[in-house]
């Protein structure tokens, strides 16, 4: 009896533990995305383009229990932008501040996987900005960059106005 009591006291102090280890991630995560939102875009073309107005910005909607989702960084470009993509002069300290993924220039026939990053994250953008970012895809004079998967897409459009970096994954 006494072993049955002690197991019950055990699993009890277990569970309640690991159920506040869980609501205190989702909270701390969630916390974190309403700060940090807003605020990446800027973070992530701070040293790239840092005059540049903020687009759009989103680091992971789904936090904590984050599955597939959108991840991206957009901003205007403005009269005197450069006409090649800028390059960091170091190397970011984490994965998704890297912005160099090998540039192609435009126009080119973007795999239909790259395109579709845009697609699959154009429903939390403002209305015409994933039009605007095909266009500077299929318009002479910009690039692009993504890795082999792709997941990443990085598009530097100084004929459309946009700098963006788009992460459609896990």
């Amino acid at each position: 009896m006494a072993l049955a009591v002690a197991g019950a006291i055990l699993m009890f102090t277990y569970q309640l533990f690991f159920g506040a280890f869980v609501l205190v991630a989702w909270a701390w995560s969630t916390i974190s995305m309403t700060w940090e939102n807003p605020r990446f875009a800027s973070r992530f073309f701070a040293e790239l383009l840092p005059d540049a107005p903020v687009v759009a910005s989103m680091v992971n909607g789904d936090g904590f229990f984050a599955g597939y989702g959108c991840m991206y960084a957009i901003v205007r470009l403005g009269p005197n932008a450069p006409a090649t993509p800028p390059e960091r002069r170091e190397p970011p300290l984490d994965w998704y501040y890297v912005w160099d993924r090998g540039w192609h220039p435009t126009p080119a026939a973007p795999d239909d996987r790259v395109l579709s990053i845009i697609s699959n994250c154009a429903d939390e953008w403002p209305d015409g900005l994933a039009a605007e970012l095909r266009a500077g895809l299929l318009t002479d004079g910009n690039y692009y960059a993504s890795d082999r998967f792709p997941e990443n897409l990085s598009i530097y459009a100084p004929t459309v106005g946009l700098a963006a970096y788009i992460r459609y994954g896990d």
